[in-house]
């Protein structure tokens, strides 16, 4: 006899056949082979012992029996989606039955001649392995749908994460006031990680952290930027044992679930705070922010991510991968933006300075809207009235002079 190595252990075969002396020998074949065997007549019963009983493996069947026979006791097990490998037992003259068997779904059949004993125990052996690596492929093909609507999620997340991000980077692009953009960014950099809490330090001359805006949407604080409510936390110097400090010298994001069993860091801050208020800090993520020229020019600290449920209060949870990459992303466009409109009010503070020595009406004259773009000498032809205390004597030297002459000396 040919062997096929596959497992027989815990397998239980169903045979089901009008003739008792079929259903005697096939239980003595199989049994011998390690199967646990139950028989019955005919397909009415056969299906209601499969229906009831959900430890079959296999069903082998008879085609010609009373009340019910094996075509439509194939049907049945269709219908009703059990899931078993049935072989169909066939007499020289059903040869076509069995190929109909075949074609609605049995997986092999066996003739009753005088080698039933090989043939019934290797075709046994056969669909065990058929059907195993059916439910392999089953198995590998719901993993790839799972996988695909994982892709999916992923790629729908991943969009939604894009146009959160350019429309987050869009608005404190397009905002020019310096304390509405403090206010802007520590605000959509909650939005984007679902945080409840936030604070945005700022490197200052002085080599220390300084509070510019403080948010608690829970707590219903709003420190700092345009609500005129001014901070009284001291500045942060940079040491390493303090989170924020140790974010902006090493220029690291760091991620903690929970403050409160965390040893890397001194969260006495923190604590004090939950003390005093009533309040309890949580997961934390504190980010650096980088500018064009890869200095750090302040802290982004996020607090308390939160989650809700449909039918349950919020819940606090860690800060995930994807709330580190996209608010590292935010806070670097955050850093240029800041450092750009900073920028812009230096300029702006030097032009109104400017403008105390020379008048924008002159400049205008010259042609130009601001003074870096008047060049040394640029001179105009106008008739004007100008009054002036005579200085050293100048009025009476200018009288000497000729006018390009005096153009030149003032030049000088």
């Amino acid at each position: 006899m040919n062997s096929i190595s596959v497992s027989q252990e815990n397998k239980k075969i169903l045979v089901v056949d009008d003739h008792p002396l079929t259903r005697e020998m096939l239980t003595f074949i199989l049994e011998a082979e390690g199967y646990s065997v139950d028989t019955d007549e005919n397909g009415v019963k056969g299906l209601q012992k499969v229906k009831e009983d959900n430890d079959y493996s296999l069903i082998i069947t008879d085609l010609e029996m009373p009340e019910m026979g094996g075509l439509e006791f194939i049907g049945e097990i269709n219908r009703e989606n059990i899931g078993l490998p049935v072989i169909v037992l066939s007499g020289n003259n059903d040869v076509t039955k069995a190929l109909k068997a075949l074609e609605i779904g049995a997986y092999e059949y066996v003739l009753k001649d005088e080698n039933i004993e090989n043939t019934t125990s290797l075709a046994v052996k056969r669909v065990f392995e058929k059907h195993e690596l059916k439910q392999k492929n089953l198995d590998l093909i719901q993993k790839v749908e799972i996988k695909n609507k994982e892709l999916e999620v992923t790629n729908l997340l991943l969009k939604n994460a894009i146009q959160n991000l350019s429309e987050s980077g869009s608005a404190i692009s397009s905002e020019k006031n310096l304390l509405k953009l403090l206010e802007m960014i520590v605000g959509k950099a909650r939005e984007l990680t679902s945080a409840d809490g936030g604070t945005l330090y700022i490197l200052e001359e002085d080599g220390m952290l300084h509070f510019k805006i403080v948010q608690s949407a829970s707590m219903n604080i709003f420190l700092g930027g345009t609500s005129g409510d001014q901070i009284t936390f001291p500045p942060v110097a940079l040491e390493k044992s303090n989170v924020s400090a140790f974010a902006a010298i090493e220029k690291k994001i760091i991620n903690i679930p929970d403050v409160y069993q965390n040893e890397s860091f001194d969260f006495s801050g923190p604590k004090n705070f939950d003390k005093s208020t009533g309040y309890k800090t949580k997961s934390m993520l504190v980010l650096p922010m980088v500018n064009r020229d890869n200095k750090v020019i302040g802290v982004l600290q996020l607090i308390n991510s939160k989650v809700s449920y449909e039918g349950m209060e919020e819940e606090i949870v860690s800060f995930t991968k994807y709330h580190e990459e996209i608010s590292n992303s935010f806070a670097c466009q955050a850093a240029v933006c800041l450092e750009n409109v900073i920028n812009l009010e230096k300029i702006n503070a030097k032009n109104i300075a400017f403008k105390r020595f020379v008048p924008m009406e002159f400049i205008g004259m010259l042609g130009k809207s601001e003074v870096e773009e008047v060049n040394l000498g640029q001179t105009t032809d106008s008739e004007m009235a100008v009054l002036f205390s005579d200085i050293r004597s100048f009025t009476k030297l200018s009288e000497s002079m000729k006018p390009n002459e005096t153009i030149k000396f003032l030049n000088h």
